[in-house]
């Protein structure tokens, strides 16, 4: 559940509980249920925490229901938690979209007032039907910005009416007001209603996935007299832009990319033929500049910090290549290679070949230059308002770069952000790939890395001789981290010796124990052992489908890859845990469920032929809700929590009852 959707039970029940609980706890309850426990009713989550304090069901409460207001489209802001709204459906179409691992219909379209229109999402559209053009009132509804425009959600606490009366659509795009007439070349990359007059120079029509929903585009370049820019028309299912004609780019958006700006025509915006030509400029857009550009700041190399946005930096060319790349399907060719001056080196990159000149062992002076970060590595790009001039100095450059210091850690201890450290292990495993990295084909070292503490995978990118088995000491690693898990960077700056092998068969070794309030505080890892109480069996638990092929979970038959196929039957659990300080999510495979549970995947569909297949989630709750077990896996985490993919489990051995017994004979030789 979204957080505007949260904050009005918060409220009633910080009035309902006063005494009994701080805001804070009920904060922190009200998140595990929607996020971990992953309930979306409302009044659910309520009389659940109610129940806990001893207050009983919803009905022996008055709870105070915050007032939601009534608005015009035009006078919404984007930050509006319980908002009721009259409109007419413009625009409305229904779509499938994978959120959380579920497939859900949605229905998405433009509503319309007569102060103007909005984009809206109705995130549960399974059974509700909306005719374009009719009127409805959506009660409880709550809106967001993106892309500095008012997007309208109705979700589970929503309701729609529909109303007989009429309303009059105005053009106006709402609070944004009517779209500029601008030129290529006064774009900024932030403008959010914008009209072009402009001439297709490439246009390529593709089909795309976006957040699992297959949609078609056409992008390219575009160009007026002042200059050209990339553009994206983001639904072109009814829209045509043919190479060499001239449109009119009605209520467009821009933004910055490689410092760029890029047109895109999104869900209000539409494409018109021109009617007209258009003599154009080659010149790429740039953000428009009130002023000539000044001067940059002079810089050495080793004073660069990667958040430099106008240095200038007299340097020498230790390597150049040409290299054709591919962006946003748009062929260019651009300089890569290695700076140096008397105190470093840097990797650059000048994005237009045509544009300048790097030879080798020469020295340039470069203005106006840019600088990032990656890899955590200083990296400088020369962009199309950056200046180079060949200077006739000489300059030494060092064999090596400046050393890094560098702390030492166990494997254990390692979390994503981690910039420079030092990690003695053993490789457990080793394989070289191929990637494709930034249109380029470059080959990385990956497997497992491990030590008494823990295991952490690696990522190599240059050749340090690495075999598995060698017990390493890699200094100068970087962490990273990929759905929470940390993984060790091993870059250009990094070293990697033998040393001695203290490990011993550290492969076998056992699973990381940790506490779930442990892994909420440092991330997800690998081969972690996580104690609890089976607390929920969620949706999505019992018989489910796979494809044959990817073997991927799929509802109806239709692989999102595969298309149309003969499913496979397979039994899982999506479940609960919570051992008292925290909860967190687990998926449970096959074998792992028939073992916790004793029921086959064949007794399953046995029960589910008689019962219905809803049954079968039932069926395995009664064997495994509030049980102790012991989850062996990965674990992931992200804004939801984190999440166990289950390797082993096996029934905690505890004897929960003597335990009590134990504790409460403590408590009473505590009070005498």
């Amino acid at each position: 559940m979204e957080e505007e959707q949260l904050t009005p039970i918060i409220e009633e029940l910080t009035k309902v509980l006063e005494g009994k609980a701080s805001r804070e706890e009920i904060e922190q309850q009200v998140s595990t249920f929607a996020n971990v426990y992953m309930v979306e009713d409302p009044k659910r989550i309520r009389d659940s925490i109610l129940k806990k304090y001893g207050m009983g069901p919803v009905s022996d409460v008055s709870f105070v229901t915050a007032d939601h207001v009534q608005k015009k489209i035009g006078d919404l802001l984007g930050n509006e938690n319980r908002v009721d709204i009259l409109a007419k459906i413009v625009f409305v179409e229904k779509k499938s979209a994978t959120i959380k691992g579920v497939l859900r219909h949605l229905l998405s379209g433009t509503l319309g007032d007569e102060t103007g229109t909005a984009s809206f999402t109705i995130w549960d559209g399974d059974n509700i039907t909306l005719e374009q053009g009719s009127v409805y009132r959506f009660k409880n509804a709550y809106t967001k910005l993106w892309n500095d425009r008012v997007q309208i959600n109705i979700g589970n606490n929503g309701t729609i009416v529909k109303e007989d009366i009429a309303v009059e659509v105005s053009g106006a795009a709402g609070p944004s007001g009517p779209a500029a007439k601008m030129k290529i070349a006064d774009l900024k990359g932030t403008e959010s209603n914008v009209d072009l007059e402009v001439k297709a120079v490439i246009a390529e029509r593709k089909t795309v996935s976006i957040r699992g929903e297959e949609r078609t585009i056409i992008s390219g370049t575009v160009a007026d007299e002042t200059g050209s820019a990339q553009f994206t028309v983001w639904n072109a299912e009814e829209i045509s832009v043919e190479e060499g004609a001239t449109y009119t780019f009605k209520d467009a958006y821009t933004k910055l990319w490689n410092e760029q700006v890029q047109v895109n025509i999104g869900n209000k915006g539409a494409v018109e033929p021109l009617g007209r030509d258009i003599t154009v400029s080659s010149a790429p857009a740039m953000p428009a500049k009130a002023a000539p550009t000044a001067p940059g700041v002079r810089k050495k190399i080793s004073e660069l910090t990667g958040s430099e946005s106008n240095v200038d930096i007299v340097a020498k060319v230790m390597f150049a290549e040409k290299r054709d790349i591919s962006i946003k399907g748009e062929p260019r060719t651009i300089i890569s290679g290695t700076l140096g001056d008397e105190t470093g080196t840097a990797s650059f990159t000048a994005w237009d070949a045509s544009t300048v000149e790097m030879e080798k062992d020469s020295v340039y002076l470069i203005g106006n230059a840019y600088t990032k970060i990656w890899n955590d590595r200083i990296q400088i790009n020369l962009g199309n308002r950056c200046t180079v001039t060949k200077q006739d100095v000489e300059i030494s450059t060092p064999e090596r770069q400046i050393t890094y210091s560098s702390s030492v850690a166990k494997v254990c201890d390692l979390k994503e952000g981690i910039g420079s450290v030092t990690v003695t292990g053993k490789i457990l495993s080793v394989e070289c790939k191929t990637i494709n990295a930034r249109g380029e084909d470059k080959q990385v070292w990956s497997g497992i890395l491990a030590d008494e503490t823990g295991k952490i995978q690696f990522s190599a990118w240059n050749d340090f001789g690495l075999n598995e088995g060698d017990a390493v000491r890699i200094e100068n690693a970087y962490i990273r981290g990929w759905k929470g898990i940390p993984q060790l960077n091993i870059g250009d700056r990094s070293t990697v010796d033998k040393v001695d092998d203290t490990f011993g068969d550290v492969s076998a070794s056992a699973a990381s124990e940790k506490t779930v309030g442990e892994i909420i505080r440092t991330g997800g890892g690998l081969d972690m052992c996580v104690t609890g109480t089976v607390m929920d069996v969620r949706a999505g638990s019992g018989i489910i489908k796979r494809c044959p092929e990817c073997k991927r979970s799929i509802l109806s038959n239709e692989c999102m890859t595969h298309g149309t196929v003969v499913p496979v039957p397979d039994l899982r659990m999506k479940v609960v845990i919570d051992d008292s300080t925290g909860a967190m999510s687990a998926i449970v495979n096959r074998d792992i469920t028939e073992k916790l549970t004793g029921i086959t995947l064949a007794e399953a569909e046995e029960y589910a032929a008689e019962n219905g297949e809803s049954s079968v989630a039932k069926l395995l709750g009664d064997r495994i809700l509030m049980r102790n077990v012991t989850f062996r896996g990965n674990v992931m985490s992200d804004e939801y929590g984190p999440s166990m993919i289950v390797r082993d489990a096996d029934p905690d051995s505890r004897d929960v009852a003597k335990e009590a017994e134990k504790l409460l004979s403590e408590v009473e030789e505590a009070m005498m």
